[in-house]
Order: C-alpha cells, then sequence, then structure tokens
C-alpha cells in the first residue's frame, strides 16, 4: 500500500481512534483483534461520530464466519476481509474505496458550488 497511499499505522484501538479524530484520514484498515479496544468497538465508535464525510471502514479478521461478517457490517464497517489477507485482493479494494473517497468530495465539492450560486 506504501507504494500508492500514505500510510499510517495504529497499534492500538485508542491509538487509531486518535488518528481518525485528528488526522487526515481517508480510509481505515481495521483489525477486530486489537489489544485495548475490540476493532468493533472502534468501527462503532469511528460511526458514531456523525461524520458526515464518507470514510471507508475496511474490518479484516481470522473470525470469518457468516456471522462474523454480519456483526462487523453491523457494527459500520463498509467492507470485511478474512486473514489471512491477499495482499492482491487488499490493494484492489483500498483502491475501489479510494476512487468512491474521491467522488463523494467531488459531489460534496459540487453542492457547496450550487448553494453559493443560489444563495
Amino acid at each position: 500500500l506504501e507504494e500508492e497511499f500514505a500510510v499510517a499505522q495504529a497499534a492500538r484501538g485508542s491509538a487509531a481512534l486518535e488518528a481518525v479524530e485528528h488526522g487526515d484520514v481517508d480510509l481505515v484498515l481495521l483489525d477486530v483483534g486489537l489489544p485495548d479496544l475490540h476493532g468493533l468497538e472502534v468501527c462503532r465508535r469511528i460511526r458514531a461520530r456523525g461524520d458526515p464525510v464518507f470514510l471507508p471502514i475496511l474490518l479484516f479478521t481470522a473470525l470469518c464466519a457468516q456471522e462474523d461478517r454480519n456483526e462487523g457490517l453491523r457494527a459500520g464497517a463498509d467492507d470485511f476481509l478474512c486473514k489471512p489477507v491477499d495482499p492482491q485482493e487488499l490493494l484492489l479494494r483500498v483502491r475501489t474505496f479510494m476512487r468512491l473517497r474521491l467522488h463523494e468530495r467531488s459531489a460534496r465539492e459540487q453542492l457547496e458550488v450550487l448553494r453559493e450560486v443560489e444563495g
């Protein structure tokens, strides 16, 4: 991922929450098994912020039963990958979500221009 994107890492769930709160984060890759906060709780807290900007969250875990996947999606994840994660699949999914993020940003900017013209 580092070849195409600026990557920041957080070893703990609390550090990940702080990075999202204070950083310019475009995508969250979140391991469910974090040492201090469960990854699903981190996901829920990110979503609870109520940020209107689209912030994709991709969960990955060794727990890959359908109910585990459903629980991750209910927590607010946009996608779910099972370990071991195929590096090529991860890169392709990250590219897809980054494209969606850019489209969302562009739509917001166009909406702002329209509001200024109308207002």
